[in-house]
């Protein structure tokens, strides 16, 4: 067994160290289509989410989620969120991150296939990174994020309007993010055909 396979078993095999500790729905068979596939494996994605987080007092001690999803989300859902904490004298702030997916490569020649692929897609923040022993990782990212400030603290708060309107806005990112990947899952269907075990 060469070390491409051995690193793929061992990755395939191992723990997740996400926080949810599976492949996200929307992108399951995506990832299992990767996997299968002799000269690939995955080893971190995100199907893209809607997150409501509290930001901390430092970057050392990060931020707290309140809310995330991988889908579309309610806005009276977020302004409960952030009534619950309008005595806190806190900055919470909404954000959309997109899809992203890092891959490892059998080759060079196989990194720049699918890196090809992907950029025909509209992941055009995407790129390969060669490693010690010649490890190929292939990044797919795209530069669509979004972030706004709802709560600044106790006494600066956005109004209602304010944060349907950022929803709509993060929904409607997200659903574009989906038709994204799914033309992305596609054209590897067609550019990759042959390869599975």
């Amino acid at each position: 067994m060469n070390l491409f396979d051995k690193q793929k078993k061992e990755c395939l095999h191992g723990i997740d160290q996400s926080r949810k500790g599976s492949f996200d729905a929307p992108i399951h068979e995506l990832i299992v289509f990767i996997n299968s596939h002799n000269d690939f494996f995955t080893t971190s994605s995100c199907s893209g989410r809607i997150v409501l987080f509290m930001e901390g007092e430092t970057k050392k001690k990060g931020c707290k989620w309140l809310l995330a999803s991988h889908d579309e989300i309610g806005a009276t859902h977020i302004m409960e969120k952030i009534e619950e904490r309008s005595d806190e004298d806190d900055k919470i702030d909404l954000k959309y991150e997109p899809f992203i997916l890092h891959v490892q490569c059998r080759t060079l020649e196989c990194a720049k296939l699918m890196l090809k692929i992907a950029l025909g897609c509209g992941y055009r923040n995407s790129g390969i990174v060669i490693g010690k022993k010649e490890k190929f990782m292939l990044a797919v990212r795209s530069t669509h994020g979004a972030e706004a400030p709802l709560k600044f603290n106790k006494s600066v708060i956005v109004s209602n309007e304010y944060i349907q309107h950022i929803t709509d806005n993060v929904n409607s990112k997200l659903g574009e993010n989906f038709e994204r990947i799914n033309k992305f899952f596609e054209a590897l269907k067609a550019g990759l055909s042959g390869g599975t075990k």
